[in-house]
């Protein structure tokens, strides 16, 4: 991700872009992780009368929700690629990434 975000968006706020970067994963971790699942899981437990849950559907929701979250970072993932494709063939074309050309081998 750093590379890839220092050619995006540039140096000159990088600091800026690489704690943005950095937050990403804690507060993730707090909604999915505590929030969802946890809330999930209380609820499953209640609905079979005890505080801890059996089965699948204990986490059958928090899958679904976590499949649908991945399915729209495949996407934009896919739409970043297709954006950025671009510019990478101007940097590519202009040869100042093309490997020197050597002696036949």
């Amino acid at each position: 991700m750093v590379p890839t975000a220092s050619e995006l968006f540039g140096l000159k706020h990088f600091g800026i872009i690489y704690n943005f970067m950095l937050i990403g994963n804690p507060v993730g971790a707090l909604l999915f992780s505590g929030l969802l699942a946890g809330s999930v899981y209380d609820a499953e437990a209640a609905k079979q009368g005890s505080s801890t849950c059996l089965g699948p559907e204990c986490f059958r929701l928090t899958f679904f929700v976590l499949a649908g979250i991945c399915c729209i970072g495949s996407i934009l993932g896919l739409f970043l690629t297709i954006r950025i494709r671009p510019v990478y063939q101007m940097l590519y074309a202009s040869g100042s990434f093309r490997l020197p050309q050597g002696s036949g081998h």
